[in-house]
């Protein structure tokens, strides 16, 4: 008889670990991540503009969801960025995007490098370790308020993949992106994925950066 009970309140055990896991799992990072607004170019060959460049730099805090302490010694390549609408495309997934460093003793780290990315997108995710980054919470299991950095990404590959009904590119800067560009700024009608420098028009800047990254009879700019 008492074989039987123990084997119940084990079960009786592991569905209560499981359903408070299940809450918990909603938000196991918290913590905080700020920048700078402002729209930051890109190219899936990595070669654009830095974040620090344009004072863009984004400092992360990364907090324990049950503790509320700090989490120190996240590796780097366990925290990327990914578009808040799913608008961007990540060469080589998330390393297109790694912090600079792990998290130090208080649990924090910063991105300031450039994003090798194809689309575009009003905003940025913090990923730490597959889960995104929510605002600090006194409840033990929320509410999951994600955090979204105020940076626009803008890359000069702007061609959807093939068959995509989302935004964001193919991972390489082709004829297609050059055609679409060239089209937008020549008709002048607006789209805000080629105003690469945020100023409110399709610019002889936007022009430029796209030439630079679009070359005449060299390998194409594509992710590494």
């Amino acid at each position: 008889m008492l074989k039987i009970w123990c084997i119940i309140a084990g079960s009786l055990s592991l569905i209560s670990f499981s359903t408070a896991f299940g809450q918990v799992a909603q938000c196991p990072v918290e913590g905080t991540a700020t920048s700078n607004s402002g729209v930051l170019m890109a190219c899936p060959k990595g070669d654009g503009p830095t974040l620090v460049s344009k004072g863009l730099t984004i400092s992360v805090r990364v907090l324990n969801a049950f503790t509320h302490q700090p989490i120190s010694g996240i590796p780097a390549n366990e925290m990327w960025l990914v578009g808040s609408h799913d608008g961007l495309y990540l060469c080589g997934g998330s390393a297109a995007t790694h912090a600079d460093g792990a998290t130090n003793s208080d649990g924090r780290t910063t991105f300031s490098g450039s994003l090798a990315v194809g689309g575009c997108d009003e905003g940025l995710y913090v990923v730490i370790q597959g889960s995104i980054l929510v605002t600090e919470s006194s409840e033990p299991y929320g509410p999951c308020n994600l955090i979204t950095v105020p940076i626009a990404v803008r890359s000069v590959d702007l061609y959807p993949q093939p068959g995509s009904f989302t935004p964001g590119g193919d991972g390489v800067v082709s004829l297609s992106d050059w055609s679409l560009f060239v089209s937008l700024y020549q008709n002048g009608n607006y789209d805000k994925c080629a105003d690469f420098d945020g100023s409110g028009q399709e610019s002889i800047g936007d022009l430029t950066f796209m030439q630079a990254h679009y070359p005449q009879n060299q390998p194409q700019h594509a992710c590494p």
